[in-house]
Formats: C-alpha cells, sequence, structure tokens
C-alpha cells in the first residue's frame, strides 16, 4: 500500500493485536551503536511541521529499522499484546513492511508492500497444507480483500505508532522538547497530542472522518505521542496513549533499533500462496 512515510491514523487496536498474542511487553531494545546516535542530542525541532519533515528525512536517508512493540491496555497491568517488524522506506512516499505477532503457538505475519499485502497464519496451513499466505489486494473486488484489507492495515498501524504523525499538522499541539535519555543514549522527547475532534472536522477522506467520529462517540478524545529522538532524528522509542472520558487508557510503546540494517521484506513464492475457502 502506498503510504507518507509517516503516515495514516495511529489507531491502537489491542483487540487485533491481542487476537494474535497475548504475552509481556518486548524486553528493552538495545541502543544503536553509532557513534552519532550517541553524541548529544540534535539542535531542537520547533514544530510538528518541522518535526515530521526532519524525520521522515532522517528514515528516508537510513531505509531501514527493526522494532518491537507492545500494546497494552491499563485495565490488565503487566499484560502486552507484542509484535516485531521490519520496515523498509522508500522514494515517493512508499514503506514496505514485515510484521509478526505471536501469542503461544499462534503466530500471525502481515507483509505490505507497495502495491499488494499478505496475510501468514495458522489457520491458513491447517486449511492448505504448503501454502499459509493469502494475498490482501488493496481495492480488491474479491470478498476476502474486502474483508481482511482493513485488518491489514489496522494490524500494521497499530504495531507501528509512528504513522499517526500525518495529524500532527492539524490536529497536533507541541509541546516544549525535553532532552532525556533512551537506553543511555542522548535524546530529544518531543510531545505532541493529537485531538480527535480537530482531526474529524478537517478529514476530506470519509473513511478518515467516520474513523474518528466513532472514536469520540466512544469517548475517546486524543491520542498523545511522545516520541524520543537521536542526535540524527531518527526515533529511538515512540509511545501513543489514547485517552478521553473512559475507565482506562490504552498505550502502544514501540522500540526502534538497527536503523540501516538489512530486512527481510519480499512476497512470498507463488507456490506458498492459497486461495482462502
Amino acid at each position: 500500500m502506498r503510504r507518507p512515510l509517516l503516515a495514516t491514523t495511529s489507531v491502537l487496536l489491542l483487540t487485533a493485536l491481542g487476537a494474535c498474542s497475548g504475552g509481556a511487553a518486548p524486553s528493552t531494545a538495545p541502543p544503536p551503536t553509532s557513534s552519532a546516535a550517541t553524541s548529544a542530542a540534535a539542535a531542537k525541532l520547533t514544530s510538528a511541521t518541522e518535526f515530521v519533515t526532519a524525520v521522515n528525512a532522517a528514515m528516508l536517508a537510513k531505509k531501514t529499522v527493526h522494532l518491537s512493540t507492545a500494546a497494552a491496555d491499563s485495565r490488565k497491568p503487566g499484560e502486552a499484546a507484542t509484535t516485531k517488524s521490519q520496515l523498509r522506506f522508500e522514494e515517493g512516499g512508499k514503506v514496505s513492511s514485515l510484521m509478526v505477532a505471536e501469542g503461544g503457538a499462534d503466530k500471525t505475519t502481515v507483509l505490505q508492500l507497495p502495491t499488494e499485502a499478505y496475510l501468514q497464519t495458522a489457520e491458513n496451513e491447517k486449511e492448505t497444507p504448503g501454502k499459509p499466505w493469502r494475498q490482501v489486494k488493496p481495492g480488491g473486488d474479491d470478498l476476502f480483500s474486502k474483508v481482511m484489507t482493513p485488518l491489514v492495515v489496522r494490524m500494521t498501524e497499530a504495531s507501528d505508532p509512528s504513522r499517526g504523525s500525518v495529524h500532527f499538522g492539524t490536529a497536533g499541539q507541541f509541546d516544549a522538547p525535553v532532552t532525556e535519555q533512551v537506553d543511555g543514549v542522548a535524546a530529544t522527547r518531543y510531545t505532541i497530542t493529537v485531538d480527535y475532534a480537530k482531526v474529524a472536522a478537517a478529514a476530506t477522506d470519509k473513511l478518515v472522518k467516520g474513523n474518528f467520529e466513532s472514536k469520540i462517540k466512544l469517548n475517546r478524545s486524543a491520542l498523545k505521542h511522545e516520541i524520543w529522538l537521536d542526535a540524527n532524528n531518527l526515533p529511538l522509542r515512540w509511545r501513543a496513549t489514547e485517552s478521553g472520558k473512559v475507565e482506562f487508557t490504552t498505550t502502544v510503546d514501540a522500540k526502534f533499533q538497527d536503523w540501516g540494517k538489512p530486512v527481510e521484506i519480499a512476497a512470498p513464492p507463488a507456490a506458498q500462496v492459497g486461495q482462502p475457502s
């Protein structure tokens, strides 16, 4: 799917991830090893627009990254739905990703390429032995693609909270940055809170508008992003917390590591792609 580098809604889909995983939060990721990442933090960014521009450029320059994400519900302390992902950033605002969610004996893998997506599950393997993958065609007319495209997109977005920054410019409150550390690495923490009502009011896309209006009806009002950037404006950690007039909060906490190191993101062999029954 074609997406801006930091794009689309940052949906906290604990139900989608929870169906695949229910373990503890991932262990603390090791800090980057580059000398630039361990130096003093870069000059602080001063607006949401400047933030998105700088981070997009930094991510595209590195091209690849690995991340571990935990999605948690405040009603269940100590529990989290976890995923591990690989991302590849390409010219033209394209992002390819491979996300794996594990829970017990079950494992779900979601592969998103610029023009197609694939879903691998244990259930698929049982249904068609040797062919655990299913192709999901964005905009496709087949029933499987129509049903699964929203789920694939949501799971991918829930495993990478950085994709929610598309709304920073129109609905984000930018707070003063703070110098901190992440696992011993000098970093700058940025806090940008997205107001759902402002997003809904400004949205021209019917799906985006409907999504945020639905959240508002459920008394969810905002998503607070806390982002720790290194000296090169690369994310080290990205935490997104949803709030509102509800009895609980939901949080997605992602650790980024191994910027620029190889990733394995490619379409599965045709012989391993089965047809849904």
